[in-house]
């Protein structure tokens, strides 16, 4: 009966460390995730901002009126 018990806390504490690694990677996968949002939504803010410069560069160099 003792090996059965030493057996079952040793596959429970390798249950619960595994449940821990999955946790932390959900986390990193979520973090990841969000961080790639902010880098689309600055990539297009980026893009905006070039398109509302170049336009403004045209005007001024005289290649559009305004």
């Amino acid at each position: 009966m003792e090996r059965f018990t030493i057996r079952q806390q040793t596959l429970q504490t390798n249950i619960d460390h595994t449940t821990h690694r999955v946790d932390q990677i959900k986390e990193n996968i979520n973090r990841i995730t969000e961080e790639g949002n902010r880098v689309k939504q600055g990539a297009s803010q980026l893009v905006t901002e070039g398109r509302r410069l170049q336009e403004e560069i045209k005007r001024t160099a005289g290649i559009k009126q305004f």
